[in-house]
């Protein structure tokens, strides 16, 4: 293994590393502002969390087939990072993985404002005020909805399963979503401060909501609670100052 930060700051140009390594801790390389290229090993199944967050001198990468996460700001501000393959293996993108990359600045937008790589949504532009996304899309990057001014409804297709952290946080204008009922997690301030939310549906897949999720939801009167949920992080409903209503009597 290659623990936190090991490598972080160093003057590294090159790495290639072994199948023998089988994890990379979070930053291991983070601000190695040299280092202009890197193989990952074929072992790894998780990106972790800024793995090369700043590595400004990388220009491609390619993540290993068998990788099932890529964590939070991963490769932000990798500003010269301008090819990235990303093998279908992947089913988990953490918030701002791609932020400040050539690859997604140059990713272009389809007619509803939307940066699309495969079956993956990687930003919204906010360009308007309702969207609906494709069933063709599997997968939301973390982030791709945050501080969307515009945006105020959107419908979301059945082949989402997750909602990861910060999606829609701040979408301050955001009035109308319905979670598919195939949703089974949602990150960690997915809905922070999504001040014109006022109803919310929460399937009974979701077995769990993580900290701050609809923290700050001001006028969030009412919501309705998977019948089965098992777990409800720090804060998630907190500031929901408006909130009267839950329509699963088992909870709370």
């Amino acid at each position: 293994n290659i623990g936190e930060f090991s490598f972080s700051r160093t003057k590294l140009k090159d790495v290639i590393m072994p199948d023998s390594v089988i994890e990379i801790r979070t930053a291991a390389f983070r601000e190695c502002v040299e280092l202009g290229e890197i193989k990952l090993p074929d072992s790894l199944k998780t990106i972790e969390e800024e793995i090369l967050y700043n590595c400004s001198s990388l220009k491609e990468i390619e993540i290993p087939e068998g990788i099932k996460e890529i964590g939070t700001l991963a490769f932000y501000d990798c500003v010269n990072l301008e090819n990235i393959i990303v093998p279908n293996s992947v089913e988990k993108f953490g918030s701002n993985c791609f932020t400040g990359t050539k690859w997604l600045e140059n990713t272009p937008a389809n007619e509803d404002g939307l940066k699309i790589y495969r079956d993956i949504l990687l930003k919204s532009t906010d360009i308007k005020e309702t969207i609906v996304i494709s069933s063709d899309i599997h997968f939301i990057v973390g982030s791709a909805f945050s501080d969307s001014e515009k945006l105020k409804n959107i419908i979301l297709p059945n082949t989402i399963k997750r909602i990861e952290g910060y999606t829609f946080y701040n979408c301050t204008n955001l009035e109308n979503i319905d979670i598919p009922v195939n949703v089974n997690w949602i990150g960690k301030s997915a809905f922070y401060k999504c001040k014109s939310l006022k109803r919310i549906l929460i399937p009974d897949s979701v077995r769990e909501i993580y900290e701050s999720t609809f923290e700050d939801c001001e006028n969030l009167s009412e919501i309705e609670l998977p019948k089965e949920l098992e777990y409800i992080g720090e804060n998630t409903f907190g500031g929901c100052s408006s909130l009267k209503k839950n329509n699963n009597s088992q909870v709370c």
